[in-house]
């Protein structure tokens, strides 16, 4: 991500206006790697203007050097470059990291009010759902019974009247929590 505001994006807005710097994206992104010489070849340029253009790309981190190289006949090595694999996103300026807190807030919010929407708009509806779920369970937890030792059917019986007594709209939100969790663990450095 660029800001506007940042150094950067002004070496990269002028090699996106270059015509000749251009060129020599569409057939980089067409080769896996080529040289410089490769480039004024097959561009019909002078080989200095290819070095210089190239300069520039490298500096706005559209191109780099590739690991490999090439041995010329006199035994220099030759740089061999390629497509930077980014992706580039240019924004008016950075977001700070109250806004991030901000967003995370907002969508944990509309993610509680959503999932309280959905039991009272579908309260009609979720009850009898939820009776037969109930209903489920405790024919599960009867034939289970059976089979099992008394211990282990108490904790099982236990475990399932906790699961089937908490609402769909609960489950969704505790998932939701979970996500958002999850999300911001994985993102904090960027925050």
């Amino acid at each position: 991500m660029i800001s506007l505001e940042d150094a950067s994006s002004k070496s990269l807005l002028e090699v996106l206006t270059n015509e000749t710097c251009k060129r020599i994206l569409d057939l980089l992104s067409e080769k896996d790697e080529i040289t410089e010489s490769e480039i004024s070849k097959k561009l019909k340029l002078p080989l200095n203007t290819v070095n210089y253009n190239m300069k520039k790309l490298i500096h706005s981190k559209l191109v780099e050097e590739s690991s490999n190289f090439l041995w010329s006949e006199k035994g220099k090595k030759i740089r061999v470059y390629k497509v930077s694999n980014k992706d580039i996103l240019i924004t008016p300026r950075k977001k700070s990291r109250f806004n991030k807190v901000t967003t995370s807030l907002i969508t944990l919010g509309s993610t509680f009010l959503l999932g309280l929407g959905i039991r009272l708009f579908f309260r009609n509806e979720l009850e009898p759902i939820e009776d037969s779920l109930y209903a489920t369970s405790e024919a599960a937890i009867t034939t289970t019974q059976k089979a099992l030792s008394a211990g282990t059917v108490e904790n099982i019986s236990k475990l399932s009247t906790f699961i089937s007594s908490i609402p769909a709209w609960e489950w969704f939100l505790g998932g939701s929590i979970f996500a958002l969790i999850i999300v911001l663990a994985l993102n904090w450095r960027k925050l």
